[in-house]
């Protein structure tokens, strides 16, 4: 992954946080895991390393880590306050939001529930 904040780009699926249909008219929704973090912090390189390891796990997800030095504008305007923050979207909409310290494996263990409701992958 580039340092610079370019995200991979995989085909996404997506999840819904309401349990509603996780269709669009029976098109595949878009699931993104955006990571804002500093190098400085140490957890935040912690949570990179899982994420990315997450990722290639789930190919179908496209990840994200963008530094707050290099995305301030982004980082102000979605209100983040503390590092590290992990966002989830579904075709752009804000789903899952967990700053500071919180428990990883249970963020992915949700998008993992919502993407077998999905049936995009095989866990």
């Amino acid at each position: 992954m580039r340092d610079d904040g370019e995200s991979m780009r995989n085909n996404g699926e997506s999840m819904r946080d309401d349990g509603e249909s996780m269709r669009n008219n029976g098109e595949s929704m878009r699931i993104e895991v955006k990571q804002y973090g500093s190098e400085t912090c140490a957890p935040c390189v912690a949570i990179r390393r899982k994420l990315e390891e997450w990722q290639r796990a789930h190919p179908t997800v496209n990840y994200s880590y963008l530094p707050i030095e290099v995305h301030q504008e982004e980082v102000a305007q979605k209100g983040i306050l503390s590092v590290p923050t992990v966002i989830a979207e579904i075709d752009g909409t804000e789903v899952a939001r967990e700053s500071g310290y919180f428990s990883l494996d249970k963020m992915l263990a949700r998008l993992e529930r919502y993407m077998e409701m999905a049936g995009e992958t095989e866990l």
